[in-house]
């Protein structure tokens, strides 16, 4: 049995891009989510270094919490930040407390970013051409268009995360340390023919307190603030 790999703590935002299946295009047949969920961190951190900040730490109730979201978004069928659908999983907040993780001891700060992205070029338009069964796609120019691999699909969104000033702060955010991505495949029905999408989540965290108490960020802001009242 082949021994599971770990894209996180086997790799660093050199080494992981040298990856061969990073290159393989995203189909319907097979969907690698480990891999793209990876693919996703380390070109953030990419962000990072462009800008010399300190890169994101895997976190893993953080990379939870951002599975369970989109995958949330893509069963009920919404994008938002607020899940309206399931009141265990409204919040940010309620979806980070819900994965458990007994030496998780609190953020100081957290955010997240969400996207909804499909595997060819955003509003590319295009023709549909059927060919012994198979559907295949065709620009306006007579070029075929092919699904994004798996480093082109992660790095367009990151890089549409970047043009956007509020998902951009998030992602340069000094006071942000921990980072986790989680994806959701979907496929999006239009005009008699489907799309593969997938829902795109990432959570950030601020400084972990070295300290017992809070689990929760409700009761790691009141820690906080009684710390203040007692300077």
């Amino acid at each position: 049995m082949a021994q599971r790999v770990d894209y996180y703590s086997d790799y660093n935002a050199n080494t992981f891009f040298s990856l061969v299946n990073l290159q393989r295009k995203i189909t319907k047949s097979f969907i690698d989510a480990d891999l793209l969920d990876a693919a996703v961190f380390w070109f953030t951190n990419v962000a990072r270094k462009t800008y010399n900040l300190k890169l994101f730490q895997i976190h893993d109730k953080l990379r939870q919490s951002a599975v369970l979201h989109s995958g949330q978004m893509k069963v009920h069928n919404f994008f938002s930040h607020e899940n309206p659908f399931d009141s265990r999983y409204k919040t940010l907040t309620d979806r980070i407390n819900s994965v458990e993780d007994n030496n998780f001891k609190g953020f100081m700060s957290w955010g997240e970013n969400i996207a909804d992205y499909p595997i060819i070029k955003a509003n590319e338009n295009f023709t549909i051409v059927k060919r012994n069964g198979t559907r295949h796609l065709f620009s306006t120019d007579g070029k075929e268009i092919f699904p994004f691999s798996y480093y082109e699909f992660a790095k367009n969104v990151v890089e549409g995360w970047m043009k956007s000033p509020g998902h951009r702060e998030n992602i340069l955010k000094s006071d942000f340390i921990y980072l986790g991505c989680g994806c959701a495949m979907y496929e999006k029905q239009n005009n008699g023919y489907s799309m593969i999408y997938f829902k795109l989540t990432q959570n950030f965290g601020g400084t972990s307190l070295a300290c017992k108490y809070p689990l929760s960020f409700e009761k790691t802001t009141n820690f906080v603030n009684r710390l203040i009242r007692n300077l």
